[in-house]
């Protein structure tokens, strides 16, 4: 079961410091307000429905709530979530408002065993959301300082088509748990960071616009992301270690991505 968002992609996205089997998320999506709230819930509980009928999903609540004032839908449920080698029991909480012309969707993953543990942190992010609404002129700027200190992976989150997907988790967990965890990989992931965000919302926005180009992409990704999950099984301790597996992983890609097409072509014009 995926999220039906649009559109699908966060605007802001932040990520915690992982005691389960996930880090903990904290997703906002923004939409233009194009259907009167009633009609948004409705929609919203057909989508749920889907997921208990096909058993991936048990609803702990469903509720009406005051949020700052704002008449807010907030839903509580158990969804099965997968990562790259395992299946278990994810919990997400999710409010929606209205706010003038948009709708607003804050929703809160995490390991289902430890849920309760990191909830007060969605809680704070929730009661001081009110501010970011009021100053909408800063929400860009917000976003992408969020994006780059803990984001989502926009290309790929485009191509699998949700954040949960075991692509994007292993993307995610790879920055946070081995590249960051060395002085030269924060500051590779800092540079990086500066040029992948400049063209990264474009090239999702046309993976959302163009299925076709969405499954080019998938396709001429895959291989790095194979690439990359062999560092999931380095010991890296130093910064040595993670310098030389790098370099290791970079030539690999170029190889991968440049050197092998050129040596076919050249081959084949023989």
């Amino acid at each position: 079961m995926q999220e039906q968002q649009n559109p699908n992609e966060p605007t802001i996205s932040l990520t915690g410091q992982k005691l389960g089997l996930i880090p903990p998320i904290i997703n906002v999506i923004i939409e233009e307000n194009q259907k009167p709230f009633e009609d948004k819930i409705s929609e919203y509980d057909e989508f749920l429905q889907e997921g208990v009928d096909s058993y991936q999903v048990e609803i702990m609540s469903k509720e009406m709530i005051d949020l700052n004032g704002r008449q807010a839908y907030a839903t509580d449920r158990i969804q099965e979530l997968r990562t790259q080698t395992i299946t278990f029991d994810g919990r997400i909480k999710q409010i929606i408002f209205q706010d003038n012309d948009k709708y607003y969707t804050l929703t809160y993953y995490n390991d289902k065993k430890y849920f309760e543990q990191q909830y007060p942190i969605f809680e704070k992010f929730v009661n001081s959301f009110e501010p970011i609404l009021e100053k909408t002129e800063n929400t860009t700027e917000h976003t992408e300082n969020t994006t780059d200190e803990g984001g989502g992976c926009l290309i790929a989150t485009a191509a699998f088509g949700s954040e949960m997907a075991p692509q994007v988790q292993q993307l995610r967990e790879l920055r946070d748990n081995t590249i960051m965890s060395t002085k030269s990989g924060a500051a590779f992931m800092t540079g990086f960071n500066q040029f992948y965000y400049s063209i990264s919302p474009s090239i999702a926005d046309i993976e959302r616009q163009n299925p076709l180009f969405k499954e080019v992409v998938k396709i001429t990704i895959t291989p790095m992301l194979v690439s990359l999950s062999l560092l999931n099984y380095a010991n890296i301790d130093t910064e040595q270690e993670m310098l030389g597996y790098g370099m290791g992983i970079i030539m690999m890609n170029i190889g991968m991505y440049f050197i092998a097409p050129i040596m076919i072509v050249y081959k084949l014009r023989k």
